[in-house]
């Protein structure tokens, strides 16, 4: 059997250093904090069959079963001033046929916040280890389990210190300095770093009458390349709150941002926008705005309604952003991983800056034995230094049906469409996935999944089916 490869043997160790401090130091706090810490080991075995290893078009299919020994640990420590959370898996993939393809794959999802000083001082960290596409024009899977060129290892963190405090009757203050990297794990990809302060002083926010804001935020972005992308504004808000729910506002202020477009290396550009924020009741919020920007007219809009079993919401907004920007913004997120698997499916990693102006709608509804989760985003990149375009619509459904206490049914779908303007490219994703979960006891479960992906494209070299059956086992320690 041919040892599988592992990663390049300096990014394990900093991946190992990373979390070895990030264990460390959740430790140490929850101790002084008089926290608990509760640590789960755990190993999860399974064996899958796909018809389509390769991602082949039709005819060139090659089929293969696949073993996985997934050894991982969840870590949780609460405290009275700290919280975190440590999942981590190491996916190992043995192949029958052709053990050369054999593979590991490590993956990380890491958060922690602590106040360090009792209503002023604050600390976030993150931690992110993943698989994603690099390319959406080529075919792309939401597994690793298929052998693609086209799924890489990503390493992200951001580290963000801040002070937080209302003085009473004054204004609300925020001064908040966050740091971040991306690393692809490709020589071709620009890795990145990003380092930012941002600034806000505001009116108390549950008075009535005039309100002022202030606000002055700076991100520098560094892809190693001896260029700089420079996200700078400054705006003064003024505004008037009718009651504790309805307020209406108007802000205006400046740009000074810096990167390649049409040969002009910085936008210094005045921007405005009006808007209102209305809570109609407890469980509603809707908020709107308009205005103008360097790139011209522009708006954000959100609406979310929060009851007891349903949770709607609908957001519309424009931003500059960069693959790294957004990746960051989304494991940052704390949602139910929709969107996540948009970015995944996709969009194409590139270092160059985008107005992203994306909409938005989710819905998830639970009742005592069935939760229904539906996603839909329609997303345009405009791309400022070429003028190309991207546009990425992404739709997912899925339900979850608890029919005893130890019977479980999952259903779901996911759907992905992409426009390239540069290369006049249409690609759409479909993926349909059943399962059956079976409690054998309260630390042992068995899961049996049929799983159905289908790229469709006008260019055919890249289209494809897969079918893949698995029976896996998972085996939780106290």
């Amino acid at each position: 059997m041919v040892i599988p490869h592992m990663e390049h043997i300096e990014s394990r160790f900093i991946k190992l250093c990373f979390l070895a401090w990030f264990l460390l130091f959740n430790f140490l706090f929850a101790k002084a904090s008089y926290g608990e810490i509760r640590f789960t080991p755990y190993v999860a075995l399974k064996e899958s069959y796909s018809d389509n290893i390769l991602l082949a078009p039709k005819g060139q299919e090659q089929s293969e079963f696949v073993t996985e020994i997934s050894p991982g640990f969840n870590l949780q420590t609460t405290g009275s001033r700290f919280r975190s959370t440590v999942n981590y898996t190491l996916q190992n993939l043995y192949y029958l046929k052709e053990s050369n393809r054999n593979q590991v794959y490590n993956q990380l999802a890491a958060s922690s916040n602590a106040e360090l000083v009792d209503d002023y001082f604050f600390f976030d960290a993150n931690a992110n280890h993943t698989q994603q596409i690099v390319n959406a024009d080529e075919p792309v899977t939401n597994n690793n389990i298929s052998v693609t060129s086209n799924r890489i290892s990503v390493t992200s963190y951001n580290l963000s210190p801040y002070f937080r405090h209302s003085f009473r009757g004054v204004m609300d203050a925020t001064v908040r300095y966050s740091y971040s990297q991306v690393d692809f794990r490709r020589d071709e990809l620009l890795d990145s770093k990003q380092s930012g302060i941002d600034l806000q002083l505001t009116s108390p926010q549950r008075t009535t009458g005039f309100s002022w804001g202030v606000n002055y935020s700076k991100l520098k972005s560094d892809f190693g390349t001896g260029n700089e992308f420079i996200f700078g504004r400054g705006s003064l808000q003024l505004g008037y709150r009718f009651t504790t729910r309805t307020n209406i506002y108007a802000t205006s202020g400046k740009e000074d941002n810096s990167f390649a477009v049409n040969n002009n290396q910085n936008i210094d550009q005045s921007f405005w926008n009006i808007g209102a924020g209305w809570q109609p009741g407890a469980q509603d919020s809707i908020n709107i705005e308009f205005g103008e920007r360097f790139f011209g007219k522009t708006g954000r809009f959100g609406w979310r309604h929060n009851a007891r079993r349903l949770v709607f919401s609908i957001d519309y907004q424009e931003e500059l952003s960069t693959s790294a920007l957004t990746l960051l913004d989304q494991q940052q997120a704390d949602t139910t991983g929709v969107q996540n698997q948009a970015i995944s499916l996709g969009t194409s990693i590139t270092s160059q800056v985008f107005v992203r102006t994306i909409g938005t709608a989710t819905l998830t509804y639970a009742l005592s034995k069935t939760n229904l989760v539906m996603s839909y985003s329609n997303e345009r990149r405009k791309f400022q230094d070429t003028g190309d375009m991207t546009r990425i619509q992404f739709a997912s459904a899925s339900v979850q049906l608890r029919s005893s206490p130890v019977w479980t049914y999952r259903l779901g779908t996911n759907w992905s469409r992409r426009y390239n303007s540069i290369t006049d490219l249409k690609t759409s994703f479909t993926n349909i996935n059943f399962a059956i979960q079976r409690q054998v006891t309260p630390l042992l479960q068995a899961v049996l999944a049929f799983n159905v992906s289908l790229q469709n494209s006008t260019n055919p070299v890249t289209d494809y089916d897969e079918n893949i059956l698995s029976f896996g086992i998972t085996k939780t320690f106290n």
